[in-house]
């Protein structure tokens, strides 16, 4: 994931929403104390959840994603990240976190970075957010919400809902990849739509470069990959029986049953078992097979691969574990 800061974040995005909240705790008067800093996020099940939201940013119908308290140290006149507490599956606030507790797998692996500090800083502090867009010509916000991106690493996206009309900003978190959000550029709906619809995307299996005669298509939470290629791609040999819709290989069948007119629900099981579990769904497109992102994940987890969405030059990488 890594290009122009604002065009790469906003390639990455695709899940959530957040409104920032303003610090809390023990105001900064002297050295060595604590602030805490929080944002409230929300999040979509597929990237046409999102698209919606961008369409109608007043009606927001994502849901509420986990509360994250950030917790900073002041020290020679600068404040340093030193926790981070999140809610665990009861919505109950958890312990703080240092960057590099084995336990903060979300975080840690931006330990060691500066600018991910001030980004974090940045998101929690709305009228920091405000300024920026003031600067950028935006007059009259209303409100602040922030769409989380697809991946940790992409950050967010801020919207800012005025009167009339609804900007947006990328912040990614790591500039390693993504870029600085110092300077991030102001998008309108229509140029985020753009930026933020599912496009065409390449795939690498174990590093190599997979030609598909159908262009699969990566968005935020959303794939549509031929199964068919997908399984020649990972050099698996099956067996398709077209009339009862179904695909046999490694001692595995998937049965297509459909549930609405086009769409097929996907049942996996052990061709020595009568137990089926649903795994995806597929939609057949001019004689083509197209699954969609629950499908992959979970057909590499049982081939025994492991699956990653970059969204920085929209890649699909699958590697054998």
């Amino acid at each position: 994931m890594k290009k122009i800061f604002c065009i790469l974040l906003i390639l990455i995005f695709l899940c959530g929403c957040a409104t920032t909240n303003p610090a809390s705790s023990t105001p900064i008067s002297s050295e060595n104390e604590t602030i805490d800093m929080s944002f409230d996020s929300f999040g979509g099940e597929c990237s046409d959840d999102i698209i919606e939201f961008i369409n109608s940013p007043r009606d927001n119908q994502l849901y509420e994603d986990l509360h994250i308290v950030f917790r900073f140290e002041k020290k020679n006149g600068q404040l340093l990240l030193t926790g981070i507490s999140s809610e665990d599956g009861s919505h109950k606030q958890g312990p703080f976190l240092a960057l590099n507790d084995p336990d903060n797998w979300r975080w840690g692996k931006f330990k060691s970075s500066e600018y991910f500090q001030k980004a974090i800083a940045f998101l929690c502090d709305e009228d920091a957010i405000k300024q920026c867009f003031h600067e950028n010509g935006v007059e009259n916000i209303q409100k602040i919400v922030i769409i989380d991106g697809p991946c940790v690493e992409a950050g967010y996206v801020i919207t800012a809902i005025t009167e009339t009309q609804a900007y947006f900003m990328t912040v990614p978190i790591s500039n390693e990849k993504f870029g600085d959000y110092m300077f991030q550029k102001v998008y309108t709906q229509d140029e985020f739509l753009k930026i933020y619809s599912p496009r065409p995307a390449k795939v690498f299996i174990n590093e190599k470069e997979v030609t598909f005669s159908t262009t699969p298509i990566l968005g935020d939470v959303f794939l549509e990959m031929d199964l068919f290629e997908f399984l020649d791609g990972l050099g698996i040999q099956y067996t398709y029986n077209k009339d009862h819709k179904t695909i046999s290989f490694n001692n595995i069948i998937l049965q297509m049953d459909e549930y609405k007119d086009g769409l097929y629900d996907v049942e996996m099981f052990k061709d020595d078992s009568e137990h089926r579990d649903v795994i995806g769904e597929v939609k057949y497109v001019k004689g083509k097979c197209i699954g969609d992102l629950l499908l992959y994940d979970e057909l590499c987890r049982a081939l025994g691969y492991s699956m990653e969405l970059h969204y920085d030059d929209y890649s699909i990488r699958i590697v054998k574990n």
